[in-house]
């Protein structure tokens, strides 16, 4: 039995890559001649930025917001989207790659359905300050939503919690600690665990023992989930090579009543689902559901 230190998702993934690059090469060298092309869109990797001064989406506007976070001292930075017409409000939680900047597909989407939203830099990226921790992310959950409820008046009714990826963690922990109106889940993360090893090849999981840190052992989503009475929509992409599909469909088995709504996008990877019709149909029909739902508590 061999154990994998996994004290950080980076490093996993690090030990895993080798393994698989160990591997290529050894493929490489038994092979008589093998030619491998290169291109030269290969070597840039691009993606759109934007500023609350360069957005421009018809009927939505976007602010520029700092937030005093769960400790003295540390301010998270954020964008308030408002759009014309919207009745609910998403407090987004982004996965461990996401920055403001690189925002632009989310926030045309949400401009879209059209909801307002939050979104915010986690402790240490972009202009947040502080360090990031998985705690830190859920004590800053609770904070974030307190700022909605007194800043921006947004009721409990109202609220859909999205978690992207390692996201899923403090949207979940939101959803089971209090009322909300929805809850969206995009290639979400069942547990450290499962997460890890799904990077393992099947016929090593038998001798291989991922040695998680604590902080990470606490996480559980399915356990969560259970306890969510709202409605959901999960979302995955089949070709997603960071989280598989496969954590998704697990966690939807965990979801109760007939309020959840599972999708896997064939054609979609980890960071690209909104750019697919059947994610965003998807995703207004929670929009709608949530509506309809707080529509009859009035």
């Amino acid at each position: 039995m061999h154990n994998i230190d996994a004290r950080s998702f980076s490093a996993r993934e690090r030990w895993c890559r080798r393994r698989v690059g160990l591997l290529s090469l050894a493929t490489l060298l038994t092979a008589s001649c093998v030619s491998i092309p290169v291109y030269e869109a290969d070597v840039f990797d691009a993606r759109r930025t934007v500023t609350p001064a360069t957005f421009a989406v018809p009927g939505a506007t976007l602010e520029e917001v700092s937030i005093p976070a769960a400790d003295p001292g540390v301010t998270l930075s954020g964008w308030w989207l408002e759009s014309d017409g919207a009745e609910a409000t998403v407090l987004l939680f982004g996965g461990r790659d996401f920055h403001l900047v690189h925002s632009t597909g989310y926030l045309e989407l949400f401009a879209q359905l059209p909801v307002n939203a939050l979104l915010v830099d986690y402790r240490g990226y972009g202009w947040s300050e502080g360090e990031p921790s998985l705690q830190a992310l859920t004590r800053d959950a609770r904070v974030l939503r307190r700022y909605l409820a007194q800043e921006r008046e947004v009721s409990d009714d109202r609220l859909i919690v999205h978690g992207h990826s390692i996201g899923t963690f403090p949207a979940l922990t939101l959803a089971d600690g209090q009322s909300v109106g929805g809850v969206v889940l995009e290639n979400p993360v069942t547990s450290a665990q499962d997460w890890g090893r799904s990077f393992l090849p099947w016929y090593t999981r038998l001798f291989v023992r991922l040695d998680l840190e604590e902080s990470l052992r606490r996480f559980d989503s399915g356990a969560r989930m259970n306890r969510v009475d709202e409605p959901v929509f999960i979302a995955a992409g089949g070709q997603d090579r960071v989280v598989p599909a496969s954590l998704a469909r697990s966690l939807y088995s965990e979801v109760r009543g007939e309020g959840g709504e599972l999708i896997v996008v064939e054609g979609a990877g980890h960071n690209d689902l909104h750019r697919f019709e059947e994610y965003r149909s998807g995703y207004q029909r929670l929009v709608r559901r949530v509506e309809e739902r707080a529509g009859e508590r009035r």
